[in-house]
């Protein structure tokens, strides 16, 4: 899915180790969206070259940005998560 919108706040980046044993960061991009009701969005991002290229943008340049949506359930409640893949 594209999400379009301006870049309004880009988190510092936090890295760890998996219990399996690999390494990884993630930071988050927030994105406000154009239109009569502007809504942020927090766009995960989890591949250190996307995390290098997303902070190399100025804040209040408007990006489009390829991402992928997914919903799981845990004990009854559900959990939205939006990751980041392809920054145009």
């Amino acid at each position: 899915m594209n999400i379009q919108g301006k870049l309004t706040q880009v988190t510092t980046p936090e890295n760890g180790t998996s219990k399996a044993g690999k390494d990884w960061i993630k930071c988050q991009a927030i994105i406000e969206t154009d239109g009569q009701y502007p809504k942020n969005i927090a766009i995960t991002i989890m591949k250190e070259a996307l995390i290098s290229e997303i902070a190399s943008k100025r804040l209040g340049e408007v990006v489009s940005l390829e991402c992928n949506i997914e919903s799981r359930e845990h004990n009854g409640n559900w959990y939205s998560d939006i990751s980041l893949w392809k920054i145009n």
